[in-house]
């Protein structure tokens, strides 16, 4: 049921953080936040409601439901750790020498392909005997 009610919600929240940087640039920062642990909180609740799933399905141990749960909140931060970090390092560095659009498209570029692999490597590491 969250997975049909999420794209309708995300719309809304998208639209208050643009409508918010042209209204209200000083309060934008604090409405980016707030809409990030909302998004972090969701991403943390499928990737419980994943594990549940599994443990439901197979005969897995706690220990072993602990350390997929655990490892999956790990690569989540990784991999917003990495993309923030992989992204402004470029965006920065393209800004300072071609321009401020060039540097924002370069910096999510980067950063959404260093998401991208740090997140192949995290699922490598959380792969189950069985799935190939």
């Amino acid at each position: 049921m969250m997975q049909k009610i999420l794209p309708l919600l995300s719309l809304p929240l998208i639209l208050a953080v643009t409508v918010s940087f042209a209204f209200w640039p000083e309060k934008s920062g604090l409405i980016s936040v707030l809409v990030l642990i909302a998004c972090l909180g969701v991403v943390i609740y499928f990737i419980v409601q994943e594990q549940l799933r599994y443990l439901e399905r197979t005969e897995s141990t706690r220990s072993q439901f602990a350390r997929n749960l655990t490892l999956g909140i790990l690569g989540l931060l990784l991999t917003l750790t990495m993309a923030s970090y992989l992204g402004s390092i470029v965006g920065q560095w393209t800004m300072a020498r071609v321009g401020l659009w060039a540097g924002l498209a370069a910096g999510m570029m980067v950063g959404f392909a260093g998401a991208w692999a740090v997140r192949r490597a995290v699922e490598r590491l959380l792969r189950r005997p069985g799935q190939g």
